[in-house]
């Protein structure tokens, strides 16, 4: 039993430590002058993956695929890549949000992925109305 806990105490710290490292990454990337070298962009990528292997449904994780796929689509020329990638920002960000529906920051994401998105007005409106009903009521 010793085992089984020391185990999943440190798979839960490499996966922390994993993740942590991704979103910080993840948030430096369109600040300043920052632009990520394409070894950094790619090991992100697969560091997501990774994590997303281990725990598919992990809305941070689906969160920070989101936000990478939307970065993606940011740096890309090509308009098909674009929009594949920001499609699969609005996927990955409505997994996350079956998690956390109430979890206003992941609808205000969810808003900006779909404005980007070529199909994503409905998906746009119904997280408008969303994030709009999950606001504090004024007293």
């Amino acid at each position: 039993l010793a085992l089984v806990a020391a185990y999943t105490g440190f798979t839960t710290f490499a996966q922390d430590l994993a993740f942590t490292n991704a979103q910080t990454e993840l948030s430096f990337w369109g600040r300043d002058n920052y632009q990520p070298e394409p070894k950094t962009i790619k090991h992100t990528g697969q560091a997501i993956q990774a994590l997303l292997q281990s725990t598919p449904g992990h809305p941070e994780y689906r969160g920070l695929q989101a936000s990478y796929a939307a970065w993606l689509s940011y740096w890309s020329e090509n308009m098909d890549e674009r929009a594949g990638f920001n499609s699969q920002a609005v996927q990955s960000q409505y997994i996350a949000l079956q998690s956390r529906p109430a979890h206003r920051h992941s609808w205000t994401k969810m808003v900006e992925y779909a404005d980007h998105a070529s199909t994503g007005e409905a998906i746009r409106q119904q997280a408008q109305a969303r994030l709009a009903a999950l606001q504090p009521n004024e007293i």
